[in-house]
């Protein structure tokens, strides 16, 4: 498991971390799509990842990339936050759904939001 709190400088290097399996960015906010490319590739085989999203047109770009399993396979734990669009949905389940890769998914998954937050059991 790896917990970075301050610099997340590691998406800048070429190293990939293939033995990272979780990762936790506290404090840190992957600030573009470009970034959240980066993050899969240096940690192609992440099975938890809790990180913030850009609030930004590219939020729904950002979680296709996370949440398709094509570019994080193995990934069964998923920790991110919300945009105010959740507001307006009853089920997060429904909209994760509707707004993501996973309405193509063929096994069960679990979605859960607590305040500001969303969690994807894969």
């Amino acid at each position: 498991m790896l917990t970075l709190f301050d610099q997340f400088t590691l998406l800048k290097s070429s190293t990939i971390y293939s033995n990272v399996l979780h990762l936790i960015l506290e404090n840190n906010r992957i600030a573009s799509l470009e970034a959240v490319i980066a993050l899969v590739q240096c940690f192609p085989n992440l099975h938890s990842l809790k990180i913030k999203l850009p609030t930004t047109t590219e939020y729904y770009d950002c979680l296709d990339i996370l949440l398709d399993g094509v570019h994080l396979p193995y990934l069964w734990l998923f920790k991110t936050n919300c945009i105010t669009e959740f507001d307006s949905c009853s089920s997060i389940s429904v909209w994760i759904s509707a707004k993501t890769p996973l309405k193509w998914k063929l096994t069960p998954f679990y979605g859960h939001r607590n305040y500001n937050t969303f969690t994807v059991c894969l």
